[in-house]
């Protein structure tokens, strides 16, 4: 006689039933996990993004005030103070900035003279940027966000009351999931203001 290894039928079937509990419990927890790892992306992607934006402003921001002293005669910069704080109507006060510093070092000579002006805003739930601009207000400025993406929800200047520093905040959520936010600060020392 031939002996018979294997299940048999009732021993089968429990085992298949076992089987198939197991693999329902874990394919809630794998659809739990993957939900996590996206909301965890999601954060990440806007504090990189938030976290670029703040660092490139910063990066201006600290030349504000510069002028070369090796060219003269010394033109007149384009505005009458380095940093100029102000917001445009309807947005927060202290929500957009005025900067200079003379970037091709010809000391603010010829038509160069307003395109050293950089100005950032925040306008509409976005922030916004203009070269060559002397007030919060006007039109032609240029997204710095796509907004079906990213909704800027706070743009804010604190500047020291000795001209050495100058903090910026940037808070921002994401369009399609708004109760994914961040928030992004830097503080930039200012060098070159007198």
């Amino acid at each position: 006689m031939i002996p018979f290894y294997g299940f048999s039928l009732p021993s089968l079937l429990l085992s298949l039933g076992f089987a198939s509990l197991i693999m329902l419990a874990t394919s809630s927890l794998i659809g739990h996990l993957l939900q996590v790892v996206r909301i965890r992306y999601y954060h990440y992607t806007l504090t990189a993004t938030l976290q670029q934006q703040l660092n490139q402003i910063a990066q201006e921001v600290k030349r504000a005030g510069f002028r070369n002293t090796i060219h003269q005669p010394a033109g007149l910069p384009p505005l009458k103070t380095p940093i100029v704080i102000g917001h445009y109507p309807g947005e927060s006060i202290n929500s957009c900035l005025l900067f200079y510093y003379d970037r091709n070092r010809d000391n603010f000579s010829g038509y160069q003279k307003i395109a050293t002006t950089i100005g950032y805003r925040l306008h509409q739930g976005n922030l916004e940027t203009q070269h060559g601009v002397n007030h919060c207000q006007g039109g032609r400025w240029e997204d710095l966000f796509d907004k079906q993406m990213i909704t800027i929800q706070r743009f804010q200047l604190l500047h020291s009351s000795d001209n050495r520093w100058l903090q910026l905040t940037l808070q921002g959520k994401l369009t399609q999931q708004p109760q994914i936010t961040q928030q992004r600060q830097a503080i930039v020392a200012l060098e070159n203001l007198p």
